[in-house]
């Protein structure tokens, strides 16, 4: 999206646990969208 990774910046990120601020939520597909999430920041050598 243009945008360098550089300026991005992860406050808080897990992707180990399902926080108690992700609401009502069904915790194992919350944990399948977190470790793709994971994934994918991996790949863009994005730190958190």
């Amino acid at each position: 999206m243009g945008v360098p990774k550089e300026a991005i910046t992860m406050l808080g990120t897990r992707t180990d646990v399902v926080g108690r601020w992700s609401g009502a939520t069904d915790a194992e597909t919350k944990m399948e969208k977190l470790q793709w999430m994971d994934k994918v920041l991996r790949a863009l050598e994005i730190e958190y």
